[in-house]
């Protein structure tokens, strides 16, 4: 086996355990990850597909470790070039053929998951929306909920991890819109208010001295002259 020398490499533990196998290890020379091309080469391979899965599904950075774990999982039963007869590194190291990959679900996909009757009360909602990352045993998948990671068996896909995923990115873009017209629909709304105001203010002088004004400002103000005149009917003197 060859290895760097880092400190999981070399502890007195992990020496026991290689010479109790009769495995010889190797260890690079410092600061020369060019001695281990294979391994560096498999972390850039892991490196990729992880990050991949994550800005395909806009996951923040802090899940980094799923991700990789996922990709180290999927990879473990994917068939290589690197073996002989197509196998699996999962059936070379335990022996037995791969198992049925059918309860495989794509990283990042929408879920809803049960929770235990033990762990909420009679009448909490028996379940709640999550985020499929990985994989924990036999039957059984990792899931975000909230700021927490659950293991669980018991999900059901809720939705299109297509449809998902297109939702948030116009999410993500009408509040951007909204955010840049905000402003402007804000002033709009001070300027029609002032003017508001403004009307109304001319509009109660002209009802305490003429009446009613006309709502239309193309109104024809023949009918202003009009009360006017009627008005200083009423009110002038009459003759002997």
């Amino acid at each position: 086996m060859r290895s760097d020398n880092g400190g999981e490499y070399t502890s007195h533990r992990f020496t026991e355990i290689l010479k109790e196998r009769g495995i010889t290890h190797e260890k690079t020379a410092p600061y020369s990850p060019e001695q281990n091309g294979v391994s560096e080469r498999a972390n850039r391979t892991l490196v990729g597909h992880a990050k991949a899965m994550m800005l395909d599904n806009c996951l923040a950075e802090n899940l980094w470790g799923e991700a990789i774990r996922t990709a180290v999982y999927l990879k473990n039963r994917t068939p290589t070039s690197g073996i002989a007869q197509s196998k699996t590194p999962i059936e070379l190291w335990t022996g037995n053929p791969v198992p049925n990959l059918s309860y495989l679900i794509p990283f990042g996909t929408p879920a809803f998951r049960h929770i235990p009757k033990q762990r909420r009360t009679k009448w909490e909602s028996h379940g709640e929306d999550c985020i499929v990352i990985g994989y924990e045993g036999s039957n059984q998948y990792r899931v975000l909920s909230g700021y927490k990671i659950y293991a669980t068996r018991d999900i059901r896909i809720v939705g299109d991890r297509e449809e998902s995923k297109s939702e948030w990115k116009d999410g993500e873009k009408n509040s951007i819109e909204l955010g840049e017209s905000g402003f402007d629909l804000a002033s709009e709304s001070e300027e029609a208010k002032g003017a508001q105001e403004i009307g109304g203010h001319n509009a109660g002088h002209g009802q305490q001295e003429l009446g009613e004004r006309p709502a239309s400002p193309a109104a024809d103000w023949e009918a202003i002259a009009d009360e006017i005149q009627d008005s200083e009917r009423d009110t002038a003197p009459l003759e002997p």
